[in-house]
């Protein structure tokens, strides 16, 4: 079929062996030469704009055949700015989830080891008394850490027992010497959490009354605050403290601030941007072991003044295989201390070679930490 346009710019078909010669336009009527071959498709429709152009103008448009079908054509070429707000709100939308999915959810599988660092058993806890959940030291579906993960920067800070002030400054912004709670540039930290601005090395002041109730629990308190108040030597009363509660490698200070009377810990800790550090001062009393040097850390748990609940986990095999064979630390001993560390994540010890350890879980990755503090007591 051949399709072309007559003289009066109506379309004419005709059949393809008509081509080259002459039909009659069904429009006008008059003669009209068929060419040779059919109209390239893309000269049809410019024929076709042509056309309607002309029909325009002689007032010929044809009407459509619904008034609906017209505006709907005219629609689609049509620019609706509400239409691409919608699809940009959708997008927003759409890269949030997966964002938060991914930080939530994705990430966390693959830090630190990953999916295999989840524990299989229930609750995901060791078993104290004999080995990891698969009962094989370094097993790789022991989830470590903090039972809650820290985020990466964030700087903890806590007391045992709970309750006391903490403050925060950047080292160089803190004295040589004393307290820092007044100081203009001091942060207060909120429920563990210490919010800094910048990274470093800062100072943490961890302040807890005389008179808290849970200190006056503690054996022989009532002696250790007699002694306090019937001396005003300031280095006396710090080594006071220092006797009575067990070290955990801080400044011990103790102030007055009104009527009221403070044992202050303070602290060298480095904030790191890509992972999360703690600080955990330990306001325990020493409880003299039966025999032997140093105190008892069984006592500390019997007589609840560690906290119950596991807060940390770890690879509990190791950490006692490595509190006996590098350490010489023995039975039950080990086991206290191991149950202190899922507790609270650090506590100090007199080994039997008469060195004063901190050992620390890490709040990231679970990994057993030490380091030889000084004990004046010792």
């Amino acid at each position: 079929m051949i399709e072309f346009k007559a003289e009066c710019g109506h379309t004419v078909r005709a059949r393809d062996e008509d081509g080259g010669g002459v039909v009659r336009c069904s429009y006008c009527g008059k003669p009209a030469n068929v060419p040779e071959g059919s109209a390239d498709d893309l000269d049809f429709l410019f024929n076709d704009v042509e056309q309607d152009s002309n029909d325009s103008k002689r007032g010929k448009r044809r009407w459509r055949k619904s008034r609906g079908a017209a505006t709907r054509k005219r629609a689609r070429g049509q620019f609706n700015p509400f239409a691409v707000v919608l699809r940009f709100c959708y997008a927003a939308l759409l890269i949030i989830i997966v964002v938060v999915v991914g930080d939530q959810f994705v990430i966390p599988l693959f830090r630190e080891g990953g999916v295999a660092n989840r524990s299989s058993t229930p609750g995901g806890r060791d078993d104290v008394s004999g080995g990891s959940s698969r009962d094989a030291r370094g097993s790789p579906d022991v989830r470590r850490g903090r039972t809650s993960k820290p985020r990466p920067g964030v700087l903890l800070a806590s007391s045992f027992p709970p309750g006391a002030r903490i403050f925060c400054i950047k080292a160089e912004d803190a004295p040589p010497e004393g307290r820092i709670h007044r100081e203009k540039k001091v942060t207060t930290c909120v429920n563990e959490i210490c919010k800094l601005s910048g990274y470093g090395v800062f100072v943490v002041e961890v302040a807890i009354p005389v008179r808290d109730s849970q200190l006056r629990l503690f054996p022989g308190f009532n002696n250790f605050r007699r002694k306090l108040r019937d001396t005003s030597k300031v280095k006396e009363r710090q080594r006071m403290a220092e006797e009575y509660f067990i070290p955990d490698g801080s400044v011990v200070l103790v102030d007055r601030v009104g009527g009221q009377e403070y044992i202050v810990r303070q602290y060298r800790q480095e904030r790191l941007k890509d992972r999360a550090t703690a600080v955990r001062a330990l306001f325990l009393p020493r409880i003299p072991k039966a025999a032997g040097r140093g105190y008892s850390i069984d006592a500390l748990i019997k007589d609840a003044f560690i906290p119950e609940g596991n807060a940390h986990e770890f690879d509990v095999a190791d950490v006692s295989d490595e509190l006996k064979s590098f350490f010489n630390i023995e039975q039950p001993e080990r086991d206290a201390i191991v149950e202190a560390l899922r507790r609270i994540g650090v506590i100090s010890y007199v080994t039997p070679d008469g060195r004063t350890n901190l050992f620390e879980i890490d709040v990231e990755n679970g990994m057993l930490g030490d380091k030889v503090i000084t004990d004046p007591g010792r």
